[in-house]
């Protein structure tokens, strides 16, 4: 199997060499994905952070959740409320990030043992090849009727299997 860091390469100079970008995005958070579901990890929930983009919110919702997440009235407009439920009952960290500068304070704050990334493209392969040592699962957020950074969506039930995928009772 070719490595990460040659996927990360290709990813750099893919515009050079009018290669989808997209696709090799894919490509590498699936075999991230896949090297970190075969590996021995395993965290306690309230060891994992999961950490969300602030266009999972509606564009229209009046309660913003970026620095308040409680402020969320659980509408179901957006995807966010029942992620917050899931984490709440679990005891799980869940953050929103604004961007990747923030993220990382976030996991410098925390210090979480794993990650359960949810973002665009570019920002996951950014992130994943930001944090060295700590084991972060991936997955793209759903673009919808009003484009990329715009009330995004979550497969929460992928979402909610990278979670378990990372608890300790499912490794």
């Amino acid at each position: 199997m070719i490595s990460l860091k040659f996927w990360y390469l290709l990813y750099r100079i893919a515009p050079y060499l009018k290669l989808d970008r997209q696709k090799i995005a894919d490509r590498i958070i699936s075999i991230n994905n896949k090297l970190l579901k075969g590996s021995k990890h395993g965290f306690e929930y309230d060891e994992i952070l999961v950490l969300l983009p602030h266009c999972i919110q509606d564009k229209d919702c009046k309660f913003r959740i970026t620095h308040h997440q409680d402020n969320c009235i659980m509408c179901g407009k957006c995807h966010f409320g029942e992620i917050l439920k899931y984490c709440k009952e679990k005891g799980i960290n869940l953050r929103i990030a604004t961007g990747g500068t923030l993220a990382r304070k976030i996991i410098k704050e925390l210090r979480p043992k794993g990650i359960v990334a949810v973002a665009c493209h570019r920002d996951l392969i950014e992130g994943i090849s930001d944090v060295k040592k700590i084991p972060v699962l991936a997955l793209t957020n759903i673009i919808g009727k009003c484009g990329p950074c715009i009330s995004t969506g979550v497969d929460t039930k992928k979402l909610f299997d990278l979670i378990e995928k990372l608890h300790k009772k499912h490794i």
